[in-house]
């Protein structure tokens, strides 16, 4: 079990080496947890290698981001990634381009004010679930929404998060989903909306394999919602 901690200040970790032993994280077994008081960085040229560990907690008040330029980041168990902490809105997620993100069957739970995915980011926990938590309640928009202050994530992001289980996406606050398309949706099979606020589906129709949507203050349609394999 490895711990790094800061009690006032940043972490960053940069790993230089390209080989297949040179990633930032390669233990043998075991946890491993990085917690930051302030931001989290993670620049590896070798990758992300977590391949023999137990369990990846990556946790920051203020943001978390993370390039592993051989575009592998490989936790390979259960994955807790936790940008804003402290729940200020300050801590976003930003994945960097052409990263895969896998867990091999390991669940996934990432809680940030806002997710930023590179191009050609994949998140896959093949079919473990994958948790979305708002920070913040402040709201999350799924597809072509605009929400000031709230998680946005959009079709194109939505089209990298693969997994044969659940995906949720959690927040005190409201949900706005709008024009998300068969190939956005196509790679979850099965996606939770669970809002404290309310949920909308508004302007352009939106398709999912499957979708159950869970609201404290109700559920607006204002266009039409399609599944094309499973349950609404």
């Amino acid at each position: 079990q490895a711990n790094v901690t800061t009690d006032t200040g940043a972490i960053s970790f940069n790993a230089l080496g390209t080989g297949n032993n040179d990633g930032l994280i390669n233990p043998t077994n075991g946890a491993i947890a990085i917690s930051a008081n302030t931001t989290l960085t993670i620049q590896s040229e070798g990758g992300i290698n977590g391949t023999n560990i137990t369990s990846l907690t990556l946790t920051a008040n203020d943001g978390i981001s993370v390039n592993a330029s051989s575009g592998n980041f490989s936790a390979n168990a259960q994955t807790t990634i936790n940008a804003d902490a402290d729940a200020s809105g300050s801590g976003n997620l930003s994945l960097g381009a052409n990263q895969a993100l896998t867990t091999n069957d390991g669940s996934l739970t990432i809680t940030a004010n806002d997710i930023d995915l590179g191009t050609n980011v994949t998140i896959n926990t093949t079919n473990a679930e994958i948790f979305v938590n708002d920070s913040d309640g402040t709201g999350i928009g799924v597809g072509n929404v605009t929400l000031a202050g709230g998680m946005i994530l959009s079709g194109g992001e939505l089209q990298g998060f693969i997994t044969t289980g659940n995906l949720t996406l959690n927040t005190a606050g409201n949900i706005a989903v709008n024009s998300i398309s068969n190939a956005n949706s196509d790679n979850v099979a099965n996606v939770i909306l669970d809002a404290g606020g309310n949920i909308s589906f508004g302007e352009s129709v939106s398709t999912f394999n499957a979708i159950d949507a869970e609201a404290d203050d109700g559920i607006v349609m204002s266009v039409g919602l399609t599944t094309d394999t499973g349950a609404l």
